[in-house]
This record gives C-alpha cells, sequence and structure tokens, in this order.
C-alpha cells in the first residue's frame, strides 16, 4: 500500500523522539531515508547531542532557490537554517534542544524539518496563488 501523507514519517519520529528525551539521557543519532526524490539526514554527533540536525536534498532545489531566493528559506526557518547546508544537501537545519520552549505547542512549531522538501517545492505554486502556507511538522500523529 502506498501511503502519501505531508512530510517524512521516519524524520517526524526521529525529531520528536529528541526533542522528548531529556538532557541527560540524549544519544547521538545519524539516520538517513528517502521519499519521492528528496533524501533526508538526521544527525547529532556524539559531542553535541543538543545540537540536532535535520538535512534534505531535492535534485529541483537551486531552481527552487533561484526563483524564490534564499531569504524565503531564511524567513520560514529562521535560526535553525545553517548559512551552510550539509556537505551534499541542499538544506541543513540546527535545531538546539537545550533552547526549546517550555510550552509543548510552542516547541512543536519550531520544527518545520520534516517538511523542508514541501515547503521548497510549495513556494513558486503558493506564490502564483497568492497563498503561502508553510508546512509543520506534526508530533501529534505520532
Amino acid at each position: 500500500m502506498l501511503q502519501l501523507e505531508p512530510g517524512h514519517r521516519i524524520v517526524a519520529a526521529a525529531v520528536a523522539e529528541r526533542m522528548a528525551a531529556p538532557a541527560e539521557t540524549r544519544e547521538s543519532i545519524d539516520v538517513c531515508c528517502s521519499d519521492f526524490g528528496a533524501l533526508y539526514h538526521v544527525s547529532a554527533l556524539p559531542e553535541q547531542r543538543h545540537v540536532l540536525r535535520i538535512s534534505a536534498v531535492l535534485e529541483c532545489f537551486q531552481e527552487v532557490e533561484a526563483a524564490v531566493g534564499r531569504g524565503y528559506f531564511a524567513k520560514l526557518y529562521g535560526e535553525m537554517l545553517e548559512a551552510t547546508p550539509e556537505p551534499g544537501y541542499s538544506l541543513t537545519l540546527a535545531l538546539n534542544l537545550d533552547q526549546l520552549p517550555q510550552d509543548e505547542a510552542r516547541a512543536r512549531d519550531l520544527v518545520p524539518a520534516a517538511h523542508a522538501s514541501i515547503a521548497a517545492l510549495s513556494h513558486p505554486a503558493s506564490r502564483a496563488s497568492g497563498k503561502a502556507r508553510p508546512s509543520r511538522l506534526s508530533i501529534e500523529a505520532l
């Protein structure tokens, strides 16, 4: 059975698990997965277990970025967007788990990472229709 849903379930589960883990029990992680032409990498290095990095690569990312500009991604992801993506990836977000808001609902809203590829591809269409709606990760579904 083919299940279509926004975002990537493995990325969402990895991010949700790391966000919920107490600081003293966090472990390093290195997960790669793909979905319809997008490749994701979720990682936290052993020496920086408090920083969760989510990278995505898309074949058409350069064309999308040329059309919308890097500023679109800076506005969408804010401080999480790394100036230089992980080598081999189009976009890298870094989430400092030690600086998450205490409000659980607010913390969930900070993590649009599982939808990076959808946000990148949806902008040209939303721009044409005048209805820009950035995607957000839904941890509640886990």
